[in-house]
């Protein structure tokens, strides 16, 4: 989930089976090729890393989850708690490159309370996809400023699951990559843009 300033409307892909809607990568249940995820070797060693965990199973619990062995991650994860239905999101933990790209601590906030890349309603789409799949969904968030790109953020939500059957949390990372490096993420005048992907 990235944070947002001017969204161009037109060009957000979505969830919502619009024509509009971009999947790349694997479809679910597939492994990923590969060293990189959407040009993120961060992406990929944490997909590598819940792939490992989950064992036999659809997903792996949070108790699986030790940060000591995912140190050099950690700056760029999220973690959060899915309930309700709707889902609704918290997150509960946020790093902190995640934070400085927010400009502000997510910990303890609902998805609802935020603005980020897509809205809220894109989130709450891949919240419900994972929910609902019991797999991860990857994208790429990406900010331009004019013509030029200034940020990309390559991203995962990997399902996490206490009895094993459904996903209540939700291990994430954002690999936040200044492309232009005088750019701000609270700049008015970028133009972001958002790619799911299966």
């Amino acid at each position: 989930m990235a944070p947002a300033t001017a969204i161009e409307q037109r060009t957000l892909h979505k969830l919502s089976g619009q024509p509009d809607t971009v999947l790349v990568g694997p479809p679910a249940g597939k492994s990923v090729p590969g060293k990189d995820i959407l040009g993120s070797r961060r992406v990929a060693r944490l997909y590598e890393y819940w792939s490992s965990k989950r064992g036999g199973r659809p997903m792996p619990a949070r108790s699986d989850i030790d940060p000591g062995e995912i140190k050099p991650l950690l700056p760029y994860l999220l973690i959060s708690e899915l309930s309700d239905e709707p889902v609704r999101v918290r997150y509960r933990l946020a790093g902190a490159r995640v934070v400085e790209a927010f400009g502000h601590n997510i910990t303890g906030h609902w998805l609802h309370e935020l603005t980020v890349v897509g809205g809220v309603d894109a989130w709450t789409s891949i919240y419900e996809r994972v929910r609902r799949t019991r797999a991860p969904v990857l994208g790429v968030s990406e900010a331009l400023l004019g013509r030029i790109k200034a940020f990309d953020c390559p991203w995962a939500v990997l399902p996490l699951s206490s009895d094993g059957e459904r996903v209540d949390q939700c291990l994430e990372i954002e690999d936040w990559n200044t492309v232009r490096p005088l750019a701000r993420y609270n700049d008015d005048d970028l133009r972001w843009f958002l790619r799911i992907s299966a």
